[in-house]
């Protein structure tokens, strides 16, 4: 008796990266929270990773899916509460390159596990321009505002 076809799964993640007793920081835990809430209108094979600061961590969960949208809050130099939405490759980090978890982010991780040869297929990175980043458990209006419309972005990928 022949074998059944074999069948590949596309595993898919959605993963929230921050520190939300950072202020703006928080972000991408924000929009992962929105999107839990949402998930009715997501596939449901998706799996939703809070990943705190992320660092080597990230390297490890990233290792584990195909497709992958990644949501962060960052200084890239826009205007406040400015969302961005790109490919790893379309951008680079203005971080020197080093391996201390003092000079770690997020191109850090990607840089690492592409060169284990775990890195997904597929990634999408959005991120929100952060304007306050103190030790408060709130975001400011702006970005609270930018959480809600990233959010909305994501839902309309799939």
């Amino acid at each position: 008796m022949p074998l059944p076809p074999f069948i590949f799964y596309m595993k898919q993640a959605i993963i929230g990266i921050g520190n939300p007793l950072m202020g703006d920081d928080g972000a991408g835990i924000a929009v992962l929270n929105l999107l839990k809430q949402r998930k009715s209108e997501l596939p449901e094979d998706i799996d939703y990773v809070e990943m705190g600061t992320g660092g080597i961590n990230l390297v490890h969960v990233l290792a584990d899916y195909d497709k992958v949208v990644l949501i962060d809050a960052a200084k890239f130099g826009g205007q406040p509460a400015e969302i961005r939405k790109f490919r790893p490759d379309e951008v680079h980090t203005l971080k020197t390159q080093g391996y201390s978890l003092h000079d770690w982010d997020l191109f850090t991780s990607l840089d690492i596990s592409k060169k284990m040869g775990e890195l997904p297929d597929d990634i999408i990175i959005f991120s929100v321009q952060i304007i306050d980043a103190s030790p408060v458990d709130h975001m400011t209006p702006q970005v609270e505002k930018a959480v809600v419309e990233m959010a909305g972005m994501i839902v309309d990928l799939f």
